[in-house]
């Protein structure tokens, strides 16, 4: 994590304290030589996907289904593993020339 937080005090990106926890806990994790390269937008859009991403809500603005489009959009693919008449969905960098 120490990782994102350096390259978003290089951008000029504040990330307040609040938000750090939600950071720290998430599960999708791009790769160091990734987040160097990512632009400003990129970058900020990966920021509000894992803040998305920690959210309990599915829904809305900030759900985390709107996390995972934004990780899609990043080069994450959606990864779903059935158990019985459940399904989990998770999210994992794959690459992609967007990002």
């Amino acid at each position: 994590m120490d990782k994102i937080y350096e390259i978003a005090q290089q951008k000029g990106i504040d990330i307040p304290d609040y938000k750090k926890s939600r950071i720290d806990n998430m599960d999708y994790k791009l790769p160091d030589d990734v987040l160097d390269e990512l632009s400003n937008d990129d970058f900020e859009k990966y920021i509000e996907a894992c803040l998305c991403c920690g959210s309990y809500n599915a829904g809305g603005y900030n759900g985390w289904s709107h996390g995972h489009e934004l990780l899609e959009e990043l080069g994450f693919v959606k990864e779903v593993v059935r158990s019985g008449h459940r399904a989990f969905e998770s999210m994992v960098y794959k690459g992609s020339s967007n990002a």
